[in-house]
């Protein structure tokens, strides 16, 4: 066998035990993916010796780790056996869809007060907020004369900047589905302005 043989052979992630102590011989973990898991997450996958799952080979239960860009079922997580992980946990939505995550901090300023929570810029999620982020546009529109404001329109479901639109006369304000209004920060003293974000991993749903 070859050297590089062999660091292949030990990069290949194995199956372990039930007193977790990994056991040589055994095959590759295995990933399930659906129609809407991105190519870029099997290609690393395989790229770090995961095998594909085949229902047409495997068996139904036969996989490790099933990643895809929509929910699961609560059934689906309460039947996840041992050796499984889904790449989503229940009730993260609320943090990772815009529009709970703006009720979230809403609600988390009226609960410890709103001054620890004053850094997030005035948030209205329409259509619900409408009439509210109506009165606040006048009322800064008013405050304001002349100078324009900006305001910031966001799609609560999709990510990596798609659909995001900034205005300043309230009739290009357009929206058809659930949608998050924010302030639009101007005065970042640097350009473009900072983008945040969070990657965090956990081991368990508890």
């Amino acid at each position: 066998m070859s050297l590089n043989e062999g660091d292949a052979q030990t990069r290949l992630p194995c199956r372990r035990a039930a007193d977790g102590t990994a056991r040589a011989g055994l095959r590759p973990l295995v990933f399930r993916v659906d129609d809407s898991t991105p190519q870029v997450v099997q290609s690393v996958l395989l790229e770090r010796g995961w095998d594909k799952f085949d229902h047409r080979e495997q068996d139904v239960e036969g996989w490790n780790l099933y990643w895809r860009t929509s929910s699961f079922r609560m059934a689906e997580h309460i039947n996840v056996k041992p050796w499984q992980q889904l790449n989503h946990h229940p009730g993260t939505t609320r943090l990772t869809r815009k529009d709970r995550l703006a009720r979230q901090l809403k609600h988390m300023g009226r609960m410890y007060g709103s001054l620890l929570y004053e850094f997030i810029p005035p948030t209205f999620v329409m259509p619900g907020d409408y009439c509210q982020f109506v009165a606040e546009y006048f009322k800064e529109k008013q405050a304001l004369g002349t100078k324009p404001g900006y305001w910031i329109c966001k799609p609560a479901e999709l990510s990596r900047g798609r659909g995001i639109t900034v205005f300043s006369d309230i009739k290009d304000l357009i929206f058809d589905d659930t949608y998050v209004v924010q302030k639009y920060i101007c005065s970042w003293p640097r350009r473009p302005a900072p983008g945040l974000q969070l990657w965090v991993c956990t081991n368990n749903n508890s």
